[in-house]
């Protein structure tokens, strides 16, 4: 089985010992969740304060997935390895990225590391990018936005190498927040506000007033935001029943304007509190979230 390392997002490295467990915790159930839905064999999730690890045989597709799931910095496709004598480690790093050295013109070397050793990260990245250096003359140290950076992470007496990573989704891990009940009607700015509230780590339950389930076509579209689960569609008659089952604390409103009098009327008649998260929101903002909708 190949390994992929996984970075949570910077924000949960910096919440307290307790809080960065529950967080880490609610990651892990959201991608075997994820992995159970989409097929994906893998074995152990392995969770520490800073990365994950998982094996797998479909890293393409396990990276497709991931990718969705918020709570996530990075994914990458990492070789794995000892961290032994000085000159063993680095020959054996040098060596795993020659293959991509000769296809480019510029490099940098990013080292992370966790636990006690007896040199710096800068260190290793110096001596590493003079042993690349020396095998590929021909190369240039850059390091800002160089054609390739090769990154080493040590943890403890462990090495990972790689050169590639995909981008994540960032935000929170979804039911790391509370619940809210998203009204949906059919248009395109509802499935924007869901998409923010689960990029806040909210759980949402769509409701709707009309009688069909047609205004519930396009949460397809939230659902592989939601660890692939299905958004089940329920009419807004049903929401005191989600408020006792499953403690829906809030309703969210796909609204874009500002509109006072037209919100103290609706709110005032309402169970809950009314969020409205696209009220005010930038258009770069609402038009990238518009674009992963698509």
């Amino acid at each position: 089985m190949d390994l992929l390392l996984i970075k949570p997002v910077g924000e949960i490295t910096l919440k307290t010992t307790f809080v960065r467990r529950f967080f880490n915790k609610k990651l892990k159930e959201n991608i075997k969740i994820a992995f159970k839905i989409n097929k994906i064999p893998f074995q152990k999730i392995q969770a520490g304060n800073a990365r994950f690890f998982i094996k797998t045989t479909n890293t393409k597709k396990a990276q497709t997935v991931l990718k969705n799931i918020f709570g996530i910095h990075s994914i990458a496709l990492v070789h794995k390895t000892k961290l032994n004598s000085s000159d063993q480690t680095l020959k054996e790093a040098t060596d795993f990225f020659s293959s991509n050295a000769e296809k480019i013109k510029t490099f940098k070397v990013k080292t992370k590391r966790i636990g006690k050793h007896d040199f710096s990260s800068q260190e290793f990245n110096e001596k590493l990018g003079s042993k690349i250096l020396e095998k590929f003359p021909k190369l240039k140290v850059k390091l800002k936005n160089p054609d390739k950076t090769f990154f080493v992470d040590i943890i403890q007496k462990k090495v990972f190498l790689y050169d590639d990573e995909t981008k994540g989704m960032e935000g929170l891990p979804v039911g790391t927040q509370g619940d809210i009940a998203l009204i949906v009607s059919g248009s395109e700015e509802e499935l924007v506000a869901g998409f923010l509230m689960l990029k806040r780590g909210c759980r949402i339950f769509p409701i709707t007033k009309k009688n069909s389930k047609k205004p519930g076509h396009n949460l397809k579209k939230l659902e592989k935001f939601n660890s692939s689960q299905e958004l089940v569609l329920k009419n807004f008659n049903k929401l005191p029943d989600l408020i006792k089952d499953k403690n829906v604390s809030a309703l969210v409103s796909p609204d874009l304007k500002l509109k006072p009098k037209t919100f103290i009327e609706f709110d005032s008649k309402q169970l809950l509190p009314v969020y409205r998260p696209l009220v005010l929101l930038d258009k770069n903002t609402l038009n990238e979230a518009k674009r992963f909708l698509k």
